[in-house]
């Protein structure tokens, strides 16, 4: 049984942001279940020439370009310069937007090809799952 497609399109000039994730200096990149914490962040951080490359090609690109902060940073823009630059369609899903090619997370066959050895994954923050609207909220 297949669940129907809940998510809609959204304004291709709505802006919206996502977090970056970069390699780190000596190139190990962190996986879904690395755990990075106060003890081991200085072995996650992108080396500076890392967060200049990657920050001016996706500012190039378009973005604008947060600070790096960790070992990530964020991006900024409307809908249609992620869809366009990304290669995927954006979708709303209750309060959260997803890649149509990989859900939260942009499926790494979309990162732009000359960024894929620095940028580990780009992606979108969940919701909370607590709140208004989630059961949780009392």
């Amino acid at each position: 049984m297949t669940l129907p497609d809940r998510s809609s399109a959204l304004d291709p000039e709505r802006n919206v942001s996502a977090q970056v994730v970069l390699a780190a200096a000596g190139g190990a990149r962190p996986g879904p279940k690395t755990r990075i914490t106060s003890d081991n962040i200085q072995a996650w951080l992108p080396s500076p020439e890392t967060v200049v490359r990657v920050s001016g090609a996706l500012g190039d690109l378009g973005f604008e370009v947060g600070q790096c902060v960790g070992n990530s940073l964020s991006i900024a823009g409307p809908v249609r310069l992620f869809e366009s630059c990304f290669r995927t369609r954006l979708r709303e899903r209750g309060a959260g937007i997803r890649f149509a090619h990989g859900g939260e997370e942009l499926a790494a066959d979309r990162i732009p090809a000359e960024l894929r050895a620095q940028v580990v994954a780009i992606t979108f923050t969940p919701p909370p799952d607590f709140g208004p609207g989630t059961g949780s909220f009392v």
